[in-house]
């Protein structure tokens, strides 16, 4: 995934890196060296758990169909 570094405005594929105190996901620009959060584990947590929301809604009712079918 290509972003903008916030600081210089070069559009790259940033090196990136969860750190170990804060679990928040930091990307680095690789032509200025910032730093920056690109998602705090908040926001990681939550994206997640809105992600297998969702992957439930879809497979939940398959799984369902595929089983009454073997039964």
């Amino acid at each position: 995934m290509h972003t903008t570094c916030t600081e210089c405005g070069v559009i790259e594929r940033h090196k990136g890196h969860t750190d170990s105190t804060t679990g928040d996901y930091i990307l680095r620009c690789q032509s200025c060296g910032y730093e920056w959060i690109a998602m705090t584990a908040e926001e990681q947590e939550a994206d997640a758990k809105d992600r297998m929301e969702e992957a439930q809604e879809v497979i939940n009712p398959v799984l369902r169909e595929f089983f009454k079918s073997k039964l």
